[in-house]
């Protein structure tokens, strides 16, 4: 997949309302239309947030994020919500960064304009997985997207037979 690996200023990055994690809030909890404060409520009561702004605090950012530019100038975080909404947090309290951090811009590898969005699903799926468990609901919808939406096969959507700890 080509991308484009470049410093993006924190305050052009838009939480992405279609991360696989968050189905279950737009399926089942009645949310079609997810907003930016549906994201950051649902990520304030992630009990792994503490923990991860430790580490942001100690050493910033280590790992890219992966975005999407977006025709308005803005990027979509395709993976690394969390790390944008514990920057936006660490911004808003001026906590002074570590070193020759800085959380104002972060490193993200950055997917043209014109990707199509399975090919972003499937990105979700192959840098989310494993990460922090999605639950069997969201990963069912993910894999159900992708069949049935996408008219993926089932070997490329998961050639191991695996998303998470979903068998398909």
């Amino acid at each position: 997949m080509a991308y484009q690996q470049k410093d993006i200023p924190v305050s052009k990055l838009v939480l992405d309302p279609n991360n696989p994690r968050f189905f279950e809030l737009r399926e089942l909890r009645g949310k079609k239309a997810l907003t930016e404060k549906d994201l950051i409520d649902e990520m304030s009561r992630d009990d792994q947030i503490p923990t991860l702004t430790k580490s942001i605090k100690r050493s910033g950012v280590k790992d890219p994020l992966w975005v999407k530019q977006t025709s308005n100038g803005k990027f979509l975080v395709i993976e690394g919500n969390r790390r944008t909404y514990i920057l936006r947090k660490l911004i808003e309290e001026n906590v002074q960064p570590p070193g020759n951090t800085d959380y104002h811009k972060v490193k993200a590898n950055v997917l043209p304009i014109d990707t199509k969005e399975p090919e972003v699903l499937l990105q979700r799926v192959r840098l989310q997985a494993g990460k922090k468990d999605w639950g069997h609901f969201n990963e069912a919808v993910t894999t159900y997207d992708l069949k049935y939406k996408y008219g993926m096969q089932i070997e490329d959507i998961a050639p191991t037979g695996e998303i998470g700890h979903v068998v398909v």
